[in-house]
């Protein structure tokens, strides 16, 4: 019996020891992970526990901040360990044994070995983003956005966040289609759609997005600023540069730029091309309810749409000294819009649900020549951005507006209306900026500006006369409109940056004299004021 009870006893504690081998927490292994040149601790470095007879991965941790790593709940087995990190040689421990009797395992201090990689044939390529941001403005790396070069400003603007653009071409800052277009920091003399929507991306260097334009710049274009930078070649000799363009629906178009630099004088000289057409259809369903009463109009037809520009530019630049830079430069163009539609339409009304069918066909054109011209002089006191500028430009534009449409209803009559608008202008606008760097990143400038425009508008209406088949003129609709407005104006602003933190600090005030006289009537609207805008800018 007392044999019995002491095999009993002995089978019980082998069973237990069994147990605790693969269902307690098992053994641990521990350690320390160490560079072996500086001896000092390795943090996140990967110890990674395999089994020895498939490789299989059992378990795995990374080093504290002190190199010391525990791996618990090992079953008792055979396995190796593997330790490793970024630019130092993997550390083996081929034979770890974990057993009833040699639970704990402290492998001590593991020493590291950096490893030496060669560099003589590694080449490290980086892309930097096409957008960049500054204190005041957004600034896009033309160059970087490939699937935009063959278009204009317009379809490289489609791609940014701050910017949308509708289906016609139209670019929106913000939500508002009330900003203003510079050209290498000038106003442009086309309008704001006409040259984002004709200015070859291929000729631009970077675009400039001031979304919060800083005292600098007058009050004009309340939604921001779009700068464009054209290219430029600081390099001595002769370069050039040409882009031809194609796509779908009869849109072509090319540039060319040339350019000849000495130590003394430079040559720039291009001329570009750009023709789009965009051919369609449109379809429209609207419904209106006046007073418990519904009134449908559905349209559907054709319609097209395209401009055409082009233009020729160039200009002087003359390096009298290593201090004293001046250019005279000045741009040519054509421009033309069309847009016509042919639309049937199907209206009805609820309370009389009798349709009524009429097609209307209209064509609009707008076109016109502009021509600017510009001189610009710098002169540097210090290489550090000391520097005093002068700036003076002229730009006229010839606009030419008509836009005529007509119905045709199911018995045969025609209703039609047609209007034109033409528009000579002209403007001229002086600059004198001053710059002075006080510190590293601390920068005080100040300026004044003049600015004078003239413009003409002569609007005429016409009625279309079924019995002649023609369009009679309607001088009590029609009128011309003298525009002359002129601007003085003064800044200065300062400028500091603290890490990240950048603030710039200004105030404008302007004095404005405007006056609109309605030719033949002896009426007139004049206006004269002064006013004062602070400026306040942190990023």
């Amino acid at each position: 019996m007392l044999k019995k009870i002491s095999m009993l006893l002995i089978a019980l504690c082998t069973i237990t020891g069994f147990l605790y081998g693969q269902t307690g927490k098992g053994g641990t292994i521990t350690g320390k992970v160490f560079d072996e040149s500086t001896k000092a601790p390795i943090e996140f470095s990967n110890v990674i526990l395999l089994t020895q007879k498939d490789s299989t991965q059992v378990t795995g941790t990374v080093t504290d901040k002190n190199g010391k790593f525990a791996l618990t709940g090992i079953k008792t087995g055979n396995y190796y360990l593997r330790i490793q990190f970024i630019g130092y040689t993997t550390k083996k421990f081929r034979d770890i044994k974990i057993t009833n009797s040699g639970l704990h395992l402290n492998l001590g201090n593991i020493y590291l070995k950096p490893s030496a990689i060669n560099l003589q044939n590694i080449v490290v390529n980086a892309k930097r983003s096409p957008i960049t941001y500054d204190l005041d403005k957004e600034v896009i790396d033309v160059s970087q956005m490939q699937t935009a070069l063959s278009g204009t400003v317009a379809d490289v603007l489609q791609n940014i966040p701050s910017v949308s653009v509708d289906i016609n071409g139209n670019v929106s800052l913000r939500g508002s289609t009330n900003f203003q277009v510079l050209i290498d920091g000038h106003p442009s003399v086309m309008d704001s759609q006409d040259a984002l929507q004709q200015i070859p991306a291929s000729s631009i260097k970077t675009i400039e997005l001031i979304t919060n334009p800083s005292a600098k710049y007058d009050a004009s274009g309340t939604a921001g600023i779009i700068n464009i930078i054209l290219k430029k070649n600081v390099n001595l000799g002769l370069s050039g540069l040409a882009d031809i363009m194609g796509g779908l629906h009869n849109k072509y178009g090319g540039s060319v730029i040339f350019q000849y630099k000495t130590p003394f004088i430079g040559y720039n000289f291009g001329l570009d091309f750009n023709h789009r057409s965009f051919p369609g259809t449109r379809t429209e369903n609207k419904q209106f309810i006046i007073s418990g009463n519904t009134s449908y109009l559905n349209s559907n037809g054709d319609m097209t749409w395209g401009r055409t520009v082009s233009g020729i530019r160039g200009g002087l630049d003359f390096n009298f000294s290593s201090n004293d830079i001046m250019s005279i430069g000045g741009r040519y163009g054509v421009r033309s819009f069309l847009r016509n539609s042919t639309l049937n339409y199907d209206q009805w009304y609820s309370n009389a649900p009798q349709n009524f069918y009429y097609l209307d066909n209209t064509d609009h054109n707008h076109s016109g020549t502009f021509y600017d011209f510009n001189t610009n002089y710098q002169h540097k006191f210090t290489d550090d951005g000391n520097n005093l500028t002068a700036n003076l430009s002229f730009r006229h534009r010839n606009n030419n507006e008509a836009s005529a449409s007509y119905s045709t209803i199911a018995s045969g009559q025609i209703d039609g209306t047609k209007t034109t608008e033409l528009g000579p202008g002209s403007e001229i606008r002086g600059n004198l900026d001053y710059v002075l760097p006080i510190r590293k990143d601390e920068k005080f400038s100040a300026g004044a500006e003049y600015f004078s425009r003239l413009r003409q508008d002569i609007n005429k209406l016409y009625f279309y006369d079924s019995t002649s088949n023609t369009y009679n003129f309607q001088q009590p609709y029609s009128h011309t409109n003298d525009f002359n407005r002129t601007r003085f104006a003064a800044y200065s602003m300062f400028s500091d940056k603290w890490d990240s933190l950048g603030m710039q600090i200004g105030a404008r005030t302007e004095y404005t004299y405007q006056l609109v006289k309605l030719v033949g009537t002896g009426q007139q609207f004049s206006l004269s004021r002064w006013d004062f805008f602070p400026s306040i800018h942190a990023s």
